[in-house]
């Protein structure tokens, strides 16, 4: 073999083992989807409370007590959250047939001023109609209550996850000091890691305030203008509004499509869609930009490539993990010289 197509194959390998080494990654995640996703969501969990643990590290509390106050304290507001969710979707399974009713009226009284009006005896809203009698959405929302059964039959790994990161955190300063040597590195890399740290922190936090605000504002709206199950929504609000863009506008269809079904006129459902539109308009456009800045302002479309990608691995929940994800990914990249052109890459205006 001539010299030259030698030192190219050579040049080419560590290309062919990246290849495989991304396409080995992604088989893991998706094969490990059941042991990684509590655990993501459990270091999630725990960035939200680590502020509460140095609040009573300060009281000097017993670490061993503290952990287990803000568990109890955690688990209580989700199993209430899974709850109300579980009650709200069945609720709405029984009022289905009522809501069918009107739905038929609603399209047969369109039927008919179009006839009248424009002599049309057949049109694009008739397959609306049939497709609303095909699908059988009781069926669907009981399969959505299953998958978010099992979700929270994930709840007690998620516990011992959660346990064991916030036990082993105080253990982690010293196993650090003992893997890098002493002088200047080592102070420079805790100095990274402290800081990689607490800005992963703060967008976690500051991105869950920010849900969490929107979701009220668009329950109150919502209980103030009447819409049925304005619970079910909002928390809906809350964990879509982790997706930029595409989560607001998932979390803002349903309820205007039942506001148009519940009380059967057309401006009322154009009330609350514009005041949905606008709450997370100024959210999302005005509020939480000057809140993060540009630092962690993700290009759309990695973004968009994060959703689809996570989507893909690990369905709905990738989807809402997806964006801490990559605000992680860029946050870690930023902070280290030789990857930091990823972190740029990643962000919208560099």
């Amino acid at each position: 073999m001539p010299p030259r197509v030698k030192k190219d194959l050579a040049s080419s390998v560590p290309y062919l083992i990246g290849v495989i080494a991304v396409i080995l990654s992604v088989y893991v995640l998706y094969v490990g989807k059941s042991i990684l996703v509590p655990l993501l969501i459990a270091l999630f969990i725990a960035y939200l409370v680590l502020p509460l643990v140095n609040l009573f590290k300060k009281l000097r509390l017993p670490s061993v007590v503290s952990i287990f106050f803000i568990l109890i304290f955690f688990f209580g507001i989700l199993s209430l959250l899974g709850y109300t969710i579980y009650e709200n979707v069945q609720d709405f399974i029984l009022a289905y047939d009522k809501y069918e009713a009107r739905f038929s009226g609603m399209i047969s009284s369109i039927d008919g001023w179009l006839l009248q009006h424009f002599n049309i005896v057949y049109n694009p809203i008739d397959v609306l109609k049939t497709l609303a009698e095909k699908v059988d959405i009781p069926e669907l929302l009981s399969t959505g209550v299953g998958t978010i059964s099992n979700f929270f039959s994930t709840l007690v790994l998620i516990f011992f996850y959660l346990i064991f990161i916030l036990m082993e955190r105080k253990m982690m300063k010293p196993k650090i000091d003992k893997i890098i040597d002493h002088g200047k590195s080592k102070t420079e890399t805790v100095s990274t890691i402290t800081t990689i740290n607490e800005q992963i922190q703060k967008y976690i936090t500051l991105k869950t305030i920010i849900s969490l605000s929107t979701s009220l504002l668009v329950y109150a709206a919502l209980k103030i203008i009447g819409v049925d199950f304005a619970e079910l929504w909002a928390m809906i609000t809350f964990f879509l509004n982790y997706i930029p863009n595409v989560g607001s506008i998932l979390a803002t269809i349903p309820p205007i499509l039942l506001a148009l079904v519940q009380f059967g006129s057309f401006w009322q459902a154009m009330i609350v869609a514009a005041i949905l539109i606008s709450i997370q308009t100024i959210i999302g456009n005005i509020v939480e930009p000057k809140i993060f800045g540009r630092q962690l302002n993700l290009s759309p479309l990695v973004v968009f490539f994060s959703l689809i990608f996570w989507g893909t691995i690990w369905g709905v929940i990738g989807m809402i993990l997806s964006v801490p994800i990559m605000a992680a990914l860029s946050i870690i990249t930023w902070h280290i010289p030789s990857l930091r052109p990823i972190s740029i890459l990643m962000r919208e205006k560099g």
